[in-house]
């Protein structure tokens, strides 16, 4: 089985005097949960460590799907340096192959 992350960016001038803004997305594979969460210690560094948790609402109940990781980061294309906070929303996904020929007999 494998396992995916969704990333999405969002963003907010510092000081924070707009709302958070979506700046796209990303996606990270991995064959093994703990591969993945390597993977991902690694692409954030020290903000790893301070990730707070990321949740669905489902029918009776809610459970863990992901982290948020927020940081600080600068625009390096604007003068002067323009700073923003970041904060990326991680949503993990079990992927396993699909049998694709039986879903579209199904389908059609």
């Amino acid at each position: 089985m494998a396992f995916r992350a969704v990333i999405t960016w969002t963003a907010t001038p510092n000081p924070r005097t707009e709302p958070y803004r979506t700046l796209g997305t990303d996606a990270v594979s991995a064959r093994e949960f703990k591969e993945l969460h390597a993977l991902l210690a690694d692409k954030y560094g020290r903000s790893w460590h301070h990730r707070r948790g990321c949740f669905r609402d489902l029918t009776g109940g809610t459970i863990q799907t992901g982290w948020v990781v927020g940081f600080r980061t600068t625009t390096v294309t604007e003068n002067p340096t323009r700073w923003w906070w970041e904060q990326d929303w991680i949503e993990v996904y079990q992927v396993q192959p699909a049998d694709v020929k039986r879903l579209a007999t199904r389908a059609a």
